[in-house]
């Protein structure tokens, strides 16, 4: 049951803010609106999308509406903070390094020209402020790799991308590889420096699972979409393993085809009943597996450190299905188009 002293009252909180995640028939009623100003109508029913949205309905474009959707995050994850044992914050300070980090990733592809369209716009969160130690005007105002660099100077993320850079070929690839083995490595060392061992176990478990899998995406995709070498992929792979052996991993990095890494995957004894035979797609297995673990979990042990990690989970969820319905509804796609677009 996990620490029932320690959680009962946030796992009480958290489930009363389940309870107003978004749900199918709200999906269905949202796909039917005929404008983003008629979805941001219905959204601030809701209280904390009423919270972000503030006053605006009218001419609110679709990039906006996703920033102030994603605001919606750090309300929640605010409400959680300050609901939080001592124990739970100083987790959720290692968590938000996430949002931390997807922010940077933007910007690092904006000044590698990878992206040149990205909306620079400040995320218009206070609480995001709040929270992060980045220079958030410092980074939008960045034109290249060291000024944005200079920027992050006294924060976690200085050094690893100051050494990034000085590597002539760096790539896209080695600056986000050592964000997120940053993040995973600052997770796992405050997880074992401040959290029960229950918690612990459970953190373990789904994160070590989640770096296999997300080792698997990414070297999926360096395959199909970009080509890289063997070299530039053992660079990417987060160095951390929990159920896929490390031998396993460089033998899926050496395969030539992807049809050889098809084989390759069928191979791992735990994914087995997850492949279709007719279509392997790494991606499909992550999202699907990541699901079942954390719900799966937090129904094990509901008063423990599960109860926040699924909550986020979801709630990310959510966050992509309205961007995703956001982008639908813009350019007028049928509710039927909508509905499959999105993942309930």
């Amino acid at each position: 049951m996990g620490d029932l002293l320690e959680y009962s009252g946030l796992a009480t909180k958290i489930k009363a803010m389940k309870s107003k995640l978004l749900r199918e028939d709200d999906y269905i009623n949202l796909a039917e609106s005929g404008s983003i100003a008629d979805v941001i109508s219905y959204l601030k029913k809701i209280e904390t999308y009423d919270e972000v949205f503030g006053e605006q309905t009218e001419n609110v474009s679709i990039q906006r509406f996703e920033k102030l959707v994603r605001n919606s995050l750090y309300v929640d994850y605010d409400k959680i903070y300050r609901f939080s044992g001592e124990k739970q914050k100083k987790y959720l300070k290692a968590y938000f390094m996430k949002y931390e980090v997807d922010f940077l990733r933007k910007h690092i592809r904006r000044c590698l020209a990878v992206h040149t369209n990205i909306d620079t716009e400040s995320v218009d969160s206070t609480l995001f402020d709040k929270k992060s130690c980045l220079d958030e005007n410092g980074i939008r105002a960045a034109q290249s790799m060291n000024e944005l660099i200079a920027a992050l100077v006294n924060t976690p993320y200085y050094a690893p991308l100051k050494m990034v850079s000085v590597k002539s070929d760096a790539s896209l690839f080695d600056y986000e590889t050592i964000l997120d083995i940053l993040y995973f490595r600052t997770i796992w060392k405050t997880a074992d420096k401040v959290l029960s061992v229950t918690d612990r176990k459970i953190l373990r478990k789904t994160f070590g699972e989640k770096i296999d899998l997300l080792n698997l995406v990414w070297i999926y995709r360096a395959k199909k979409y970009y080509k890289l070498s063997q070299i530039q992929m053992y660079s990417m792979v987060i160095p951390e393993y929990y159920r896929i052996k490390k031998q396993d991993m460089i033998w899926l990095i050496k395969c030539e085809t992807l049809e050889e890494f098809d084989e390759g995957l069928k191979k791992l004894s735990y994914l087995r009943h997850d492949l279709e035979p007719e279509n392997i797609n790494p991606e499909t297995i992550y999202e699907e597996r990541m699901e079942k673990l954390y719900l799966n979990t937090v129904k094990k042990e509901p008063y423990s450190i599960a109860c926040i990690d699924s909550y986020f989970y979801m709630k990310e969820c959510e966050i992509k299905n309205l961007i995703r319905l956001g982008e639908c509804i813009l350019y007028q796609e049928s509710t039927d188009t909508i509905m499959k677009c999105i993942k309930i």
